[in-house]
């Protein structure tokens, strides 16, 4: 540990004391009680630093870090968690014990929020090691879950749906909380629509659905009904993803789950656009691109809000303006290491040019935009895009020689 050598008995005394509040504080975090704890965050973060700091307040600080980890993800206090449960799990003296694998699975998510691979995959790795130490069923197949997660965000979906099926058949094996089948049961219904298989994918998602509903867990099962809606979305399904974003807009409305409201507004403008919607698309969008979006740490939602901003100015024949919001998501997916989303801003970008006759500027663009995009032969919307920019590309050609 770190601790002075004889440290003030007194001091010892302020922490633990201040511990044993926090834990009060944190213990049933609802909207009302993260949106007080926002208030009081440098307080709950300086009580967690100075409890690592002391072997003997190790256990009840890390309680704390648990039961934090809800207000954490939620207020996107991501970047400066990590370094507080990169040291909880550093100063613990338990090589192989529960507490540990909790803290290892959040840290694998919070570095999984800002899309950094490879410490995600090793914190989770390093947790599903202690589950076989332990030789606990119900902690491999967490571990497996959150692998499965980890996978589906990178596009590597046959390790995805490895673990995803894995966690799935411990979980019914050892009869676990209906949270950890609806959880798992999501990441392998947006596996299924990312590989193009909508019937599976509505199947998984509306078992998840049904377990949150039983569950009662309004917030869970707007994100579960969100899901299902882009499914729709996909599969042309246009009505049933308008009932399904009604009932999650009336579900969230009394939230104060911001990213979630964000994902609604984005979702009613995909519908919107694919209704030839153009105004309503635009708004929708506009609504989406909120002053908590812009100040968040969301860079992936920041980017997707850009493009679907350039793709609808496109469709206006506004063009410079859809140029300019492409380029903002090109900057933000660079940022996201989101190949694949990249890879159709590009080529969007590209069709902008293209209507603005700079063909030399675009060809270059459908260049990358193609190449990223092979990267992804098991995606059926890259296989798709792929397509649909080396049809631009060729046509380009003949209209640069022309």
């Amino acid at each position: 540990m770190n601790a002075a050598n004889s440290p003030d008995p007194q001091f010892i005394e302020n922490i633990i004391a201040g511990l044993a509040y926090w834990q009060a504080q944190t213990a049933e975090l609802d909207d009302r009680a993260i949106s007080q704890l926002d208030a009081e965050r440098q307080n709950l973060y300086r009580i967690v630093q100075y409890g690592l700091e002391l072997p003997q307040t190790w256990r009840d600080t890390a309680v704390v870090i648990l039961q934090s980890f809800n207000f954490v993800e939620r207020r996107g206090y991501w970047r400066e968690w990590i370094p507080v449960l990169e040291k909880a799990i550093a100063e613990s003296d338990e090589e192989y014990s529960p507490v540990k694998f909790r803290l290892l699975n959040q840290l694998g998510q919070l570095y999984r929020f800002v899309m950094q691979w490879p410490p995600a995959l090793a914190a989770h790795e390093a947790a599903e090691t202690i589950a076989r130490q332990l030789e606990n069923e119900q902690m491999l197949a967490e571990s497996h879950c959150h692998l499965s997660e980890l996978y589906l965000r990178q596009r590597q979906y046959d390790k995805a749906e490895q673990y995803g099926l894995a966690a799935l058949n411990r979980f019914t094996k050892v009869g676990a909380p209906e949270r950890w089948l609806a959880v798992t049961l999501s990441t392998l219904g947006e596996l299924a629509r990312f590989r193009g298989n909508f019937a599976l994918a509505e199947e998984r998602l509306f078992q998840a659905i049904s377990h949150w509903r039983l569950l009662n867990e309004p917030v869970r099962i707007a994100r579960a009904l969100s899901d299902l809606a882009v499914t729709f979305l996909v599969a042309e399904k246009l009505e049933r993803a308008e009932r399904c974003l009604t009932e999650v807009a009336a579900l969230l409305e009394p939230t104060g789950y911001e990213l979630d409201k964000v994902m609604v507004q984005i979702n009613f403008g995909l519908l919107h656009f694919k209704q030839e919607s153009w105004i309503e698309a635009e708004l929708a969008f506009r609504k989406a691109d909120s002053s908590y979006l812009r100040r968040s740490p969301h860079i992936y939602y920041r980017a997707l809000v850009a493009n679907n901003f350039g793709n609808v100015l496109l469709k206006q024949g506004r063009l410079a303006e859809a140029a300019s919001c492409l380029q903002d998501a090109i900057s933000l997916w660079r940022q996201a290491n989101d190949n694949l989303e990249l890879g159709n801003t590009l080529g969007t970008l590209a069709e902008t040019l293209v209507a603005q006759e700079q063909y030399t500027d675009a060809m270059p663009l459908y260049e990358e935009a193609i190449t990223l995009l092979s990267d992804f032969p098991d995606d059926a919307r890259a296989k798709e895009l792929q397509e649909k920019f080396l049809g631009q590309r060729k046509a380009t050609i003949i209209k640069a020689k022309s």
